[in-house]
């Protein structure tokens, strides 16, 4: 599971960079930037757990996740479109529900960077792509 995890992490990297392209609304592109760099931090998690690497450094990758998934909320405000944006305007109208949304990626990060055991490293990432995944299922194209 965790090889086609990170198979789909690779791809969606390199879609978004190709995505990124020809943006031109700073704020909508700062916003993509963000995306792409949770995205590089949730590989380099699904990487470290996949070869075994050790606790601190699993928590460091985990981390570096929740840093970077405490902003999210924040990348979308005020509303900021582009042609090139992937996100539905439904964002800015279930406002609180997003904010949930992202604070449960955050949670799960935490968790992740908590997790002393393989078996809890496996249950937080799986919680990790649940909430990426609940999170693109409404809120982006």
């Amino acid at each position: 599971m965790t090889r086609t995890l990170t198979t789909l992490l690779c791809l969606g990297i390199a879609t978004a960079a190709l995505a990124h392209t020809d943006v031109k609304n700073p704020a909508v592109k700062a916003r993509m930037d963000g995306m792409t760099r949770l995205a590089a931090h949730t590989k380099a998690l699904a990487t470290g757990m996949k070869n075994g690497a050790p606790q601190a450094d699993i928590a460091a990758a985990a981390a570096a996740m929740r840093q970077e998934a405490a902003t999210v909320a924040s990348l979308f405000q005020p509303l900021e479109d582009d042609p090139k944006s992937e996100a539905r305007a439904v964002i800015w109208t279930d406002w609180s529900d997003f904010v949930a949304r992202s604070q449960a990626l955050m949670d799960a990060a935490d968790m992740a960077e908590r997790a002393q055991t393989p078996a809890e490293q496996g249950a937080a990432f799986r919680d990790i792509g649940a909430a990426c995944a609940a999170c693109h299922k409404v809120y982006r194209d």
